[in-house]
């Protein structure tokens, strides 16, 4: 047997000058283990990224490590001598993505 989710979005209201509408739909909320809900952590999970996090821009020092992957430098290909690559220059520049680790070896 499958379950739906409902989806509800939560709005402060003034009580006080509020009255219930028609559409207005109680609702009580449970954990998963079947115990009332009580609200939400104010800590997020370990490896979250918040907005504070990354006021300023993003940065290596501000995300969980890995996931900024660091990516290998190639070493520099000449230009090709004429409009066309040769097949030299296009080994040269092959062989330079696979030795930086950007492109695999032939199998």
């Amino acid at each position: 047997m499958s379950a739906f989710t409902q989806d509800f979005i939560v709005q402060k209201t003034n009580r006080k000058k509020r009255k219930p509408a028609a559409m207005d739909v109680p609702a009580r909320l449970w954990n998963p283990d079947g115990t009332p809900f009580a609200g939400g952590s104010s800590t997020p999970a370990d490896g979250s990224v918040t907005n504070a996090m990354l006021a300023g821009g993003i940065t290596a020092d501000k995300l969980a490590a890995g996931v900024i992957p660091t990516v290998p430098k190639a070493a520099y290909v000449a230009d090709p001598a004429g409009d066309t690559p040769t097949k030299a220059e296009y080994v040269a520049l092959r062989d330079a993505l696979v030795t930086a680790g950007l492109m695999r070896p032939k199998a």
